[in-house]
């Protein structure tokens, strides 16, 4: 069956700049050039690049760094050991660009109220990478034939009687946030933070996701169901 995007639309590439003034006593600091890649191009992009230097014989390659929060990174080192060898990573439904746009534009006072909103952790945009209700367990990028890129990610669900697709009930909800970052993406004055406005409707949405994910769950931690995939000739793909 054909992967269909489910009400995602597909982005149009456009620059992630934060507001050019921030508010704050401190500069934000700089990325560090693989991040900045990463947010630019995308980690299969990412490992294109290192492979082609590699085979170059650099003397220096770059270093991919982990995206994780260092409590995530505890949860999936402890459950990554009781799962198919194969189910090698975590992937964001919605893409993580996005939500670098999303936190970048944020003022210091809307970030508070997002940490705590979510419960978010002390470590900034790798909480919000870290989002939990966002990601799924799975193969790695380049083994999957429906990689959807820096697009939606979702999970689907079957009718019953049709046997159409649809959206779970939780990526139903994050879908909404996907579609409402990618028009602020498409439309924001990127020398301004999001409106409050805007900023709440995001919220709240995120709040709904982590409420469906603790009923699906029980808790806040990792959801390490991998029964979406399906291989086919040495490659996965969500059905």
């Amino acid at each position: 069956m054909a992967r269909h995007t489910l009400t995602a639309p597909k982005r149009k590439p456009t620059s992630s700049a934060p507001p050019a003034q921030q508010k704050s006593s401190a500069p934000a600091a700089a990325p560090s050039a693989i991040l900045q890649m990463q947010k630019l191009y995308g980690n299969q992009k990412v490992q294109q690049m290192l492979a082609i230097q590699m085979q170059r014989g650099s003397q220096q390659p770059i270093q991919r760094t982990s995206w994780k929060s260092s409590k995530l990174s505890q949860i999936w080192k402890t459950k990554k050991k009781k799962m198919a060898p194969e189910m090698e990573t975590l992937h964001h439904k919605v893409p993580r660009d996005l939500l670098t746009f999303f936190w970048e534009h944020l003022n210091a006072k809307q970030k508070g109220e997002l940490k705590t909103a979510i419960g978010m952790g002390p470590e900034g945009i790798k909480a919000l990478w870290s989002f939990t209700p966002n990601l799924t367990a799975g193969p790695l990028p380049e083994k999957r034939s429906d990689d959807p890129k820096n697009n939606f990610d979702g999970n689907y669900v079957e009718e019953p009687v049709t046997r159409a697709r649809r959206n779970s009930v939780r990526s139903g909800i994050l879908v909404q946030v996907y579609n409402k970052l990618v028009d602020l993406e498409n439309t924001h004055d990127r020398s301004c933070y999001i409106g409050q406005t805007e900023f709440e409707a995001i919220v709240d949405l995120l709040k709904q996701a982590l409420d469906e994910h603790v009923k699906i769950v029980g808790s806040k931690s990792l959801d390490t169901d991998t029964s979406m995939w399906a291989e086919s000739g040495g490659t996965y793909a969500k059905t």
